[in-house]
């Protein structure tokens, strides 16, 4: 019975692990994609041939 025990705990940690490993990586993916997003804005913004800031986005 102690086996048993020791084995459903290791199984919810597991699954704890897992858990959190997938909101963190949630976490990251929206993070980047809010970042190319704002990127994505600032290209329209700008003129990425605009020679008079040698084609960097002045507005990000």
């Amino acid at each position: 019975a102690l086996m048993d025990n020791q084995e459903l705990r290791t199984d919810q940690v597991t699954r704890w692990t897992v858990q959190s490993k997938m909101i963190v990586f949630l976490c990251e993916q929206s993070y980047v994609q809010e970042r190319q997003d704002k990127y994505w804005k600032c290209a329209e913004l700008d003129n990425p041939f605009d020679t008079a800031n040698n084609g960097q986005f002045d507005s990000c």
